[in-house]
């Protein structure tokens, strides 16, 4: 799936044929390679997976999550957080790229 948010992230989003509110997604804000917002908690790449999994324990598995990412953030780094974010228990992957 796919969305991309060029005035920032609106308040839903649509992937595929299907409708999703904000509030249905857990949020992960990555900046640069390095330094990640998850569900409003600041972590760095070490603690990512530990963040992923808190949240995903506190319910937050059942909704899917969304990646929004700058244009530092490499592919290789996107496909991580796509691999942290599975082993954790989230059933998707979102990205919406912000072009700055």
């Amino acid at each position: 799936f796919f969305f991309q948010a060029e005035d920032g992230i609106r308040d839903h989003c649509v992937t595929g044929v299907q409708t999703c509110a904000l509030s249905d997604l857990t949020l992960v804000s990555a900046r640069g390679t390095g330094v990640f917002v998850v569900a409003g908690r600041v972590v760095d790449r070490d603690g990512l997976a530990a963040e992923l999994r808190r949240v995903a324990a506190a319910g937050g598995s059942a909704r899917p999550v969304l990646v929004k990412a700058d244009a530092a953030l490499t592919m290789q780094v996107f496909l991580e957080v796509c691999e942290l974010a599975r082993n954790a228990g989230f059933p998707g992957v979102l990205v919406a790229a912000d072009e700055r």
